[in-house]
């Protein structure tokens, strides 16, 4: 009776249990929606979608009737129980932003200054705590009080890309201070980009007009990887960013559901990224 009991309950797990999950991301029309981050609640385990709104999670902590999380800039989020064997179809509804009144407001700033890491070493390496889509490594930022920024460019500098193109989104998350940062990104726009080798990357944002007024954390989130033509199985399939020392601590998640984890690693590394911004100034 009891190896009955044993065995039943092993079959009984076997049936619940998904190695893999599949699912398309598209709006009311149909068309499907790229770069949405799909979570599942409650850890550490999720993806993005690709460019045809797709996407795949394999894992082996998969169950049945797990709630699936997917969140996009633009779009309400929206949930989703899993079903074995049925593939998802997750319909996104665009939100709606109706604006009562519109207060136009002058800021004037003063001549673009670096802040962040003025100068990176390949020697110092930084990548992400999970091979996960819609993994971010961070750096956070001290605003001055009372203070707007204008974000008007991003640098970093890719040491080692292990595939063949790598696609990244740069994200920045409102701070109370250094241990509460939001878990959900302040900017309107996706900030996407393209990278096939290593060097410096530098992104342009004048135009998305982000002004900041608070502490920050800004992140770079893989979002999708192109393996290479016949890639040697011996190499190593990693992205590290150079930083520099005693800039730390680095601040890292696997998806977007979860809160960020800093940790004070070795020589006080942290993320090599620099922005350059102009101050608001005080004059009216």
């Amino acid at each position: 009776m009891k190896r009955f009991l044993i065995l039943s309950a092993i079959i009984l797990k076997s049936n619940l249990c998904i190695s893999q999950l599949r699912g398309k991301c598209i709006d009311s029309t149909g068309k499907p929606i790229p770069y949405v981050n799909i979570g599942i609640s409650d850890t550490s385990v999720g993806t993005v979608t690709d460019l045809n709104g797709d996407f795949i999670i394999n894992n082996k902590t998969l169950q049945e009737n797990i709630l699936i999380i997917a969140s996009h800039i633009g779009y309400e989020t929206k949930s989703y129980t899993s079903v074995k064997n049925a593939e998802i179809e997750i319909v996104m509804t665009q939100i709606g932003f109706q604006l009562d009144e519109v207060k136009i407001e002058t800021l004037k700033f003063t001549d673009e200054k670096k802040i962040g890491n003025n100068s990176l070493s390949k020697h110092v390496l930084v990548g992400f705590s999970s091979k996960n889509l819609g993994a971010e490594v961070g750096k956070f930022f001290k605003n001055q009080k009372n203070k707007k920024i204008k974000i008007e460019k991003i640098h970093f500098e890719i040491a080692e890309l292990g595939y063949k193109k790598g696609t990244f989104r740069i994200n920045f998350y409102n701070a109370e201070n250094d241990k509460n940062i939001e878990k959900v990104r302040l900017n309107n726009d996706d900030i996407i980009m393209d990278v096939e080798k290593t060097g410096d990357v530098d992104i342009d944002i004048k135009s998305n007009n982000l002004i900041l007024e608070n502490d920050f954390l800004v992140s770079i989130e893989c979002i999708n990887v192109v393996e290479k033509e016949n890639q040697d199985p011996k190499e190593k399939k990693i992205i590290y960013f150079s930083s520099n020392v005693f800039c730390g601590p680095v601040y890292r998640r696997s998806n977007n559901l979860i809160k960020w984890n800093s940790k004070k690693e070795k020589y006080d590394m942290g993320l090599g990224i620099q922005l350059f911004v102009k101050y608001q100034t005080n004059e009216n």
